[in-house]
């Protein structure tokens, strides 16, 4: 069953900045895998763009991904795809932004972009006074032991609102300030400006809690 979201990730617009990413700094330590259309049970990744509708594994490889003035740095098991949000509910889905559904990003804007992560959790971005120049870190865990299958991979790409379960912390080092619209209760769909946040689904999509210390 799929689920409508009231947030500010949909499909990217016709008038997107950016729908495709590069490749770069590889750690060559490991590989990565890719999933779409063209290779629906999965096929190596050697090539230097991501592109939408395609979704892609980092096996023992930490990578570098440029998404416009965006720069995500990725962990050994994430597992991501390409989107895009807006600033607020209801405007145009033309800026970067990242699905992931377990891994690390550290992710870089030097020119202003709302350069976001979404994961079941939530969606996370810069606040817009302080967007420039900002980091800030999104890391989700899952809470089944095992790697997730390709059918709960499959789920997290439908956003099936069964898909697999976990916990989502994001932070930044300096003062300066995340947006965070939360999936979860309490008052899920507020967004709310935060140094720190962790939330956790436990069931289905919208079951959970999140925490701002």
């Amino acid at each position: 069953m799929t689920r409508a979201v009231a947030s500010t990730s949909s499909p990217c617009a016709t008038t997107a900045k950016v729908t495709s990413a590069e490749v770069a700094n590889k750690s060559n330590s490991g590989y990565l895998m890719k999933y779409g259309a063209d290779a629906p049970k999965g096929a190596k990744f050697t090539g230097d763009t991501f592109k939408q509708h395609d979704w892609y594994e980092l096996h023992n490889e930490v990578i570098s991904l440029s998404f416009g003035s965006t720069t995500y740095e990725l962990s050994e098991g994430a597992i991501v795809m390409l989107s895009c949000s807006g600033t607020t509910v209801g405007t145009v889905a033309k800026y970067p932004m990242l699905r992931m559904l377990q891994g690390r990003a550290v992710v870089t804007d030097d020119v202003g972009w709302y350069g976001s992560v979404q994961t079941e959790e939530g969606l996370f971005n810069p606040v817009a006074a302080n967007r420039k120049g900002m980091d800030f870190q999104v890391s989700r865990n899952l809470h089944q032991e095992a790697q997730p299958t390709f059918n709960e991979k499959f789920r997290w790409y439908a956003n099936f609102s069964d898909q697999p379960i976990g916990k989502t912390v994001t932070f930044t080092t300096g003062s300066q300030l995340i947006n965070v619209t939360p999936y979860v209760p309490p008052s899920a769909g507020t967004c709310r400006h935060v140094n720190h946040a962790t939330l956790e689904t436990t069931g289905p999509y919208g079951h959970g809690w999140a925490k701002y210390p």
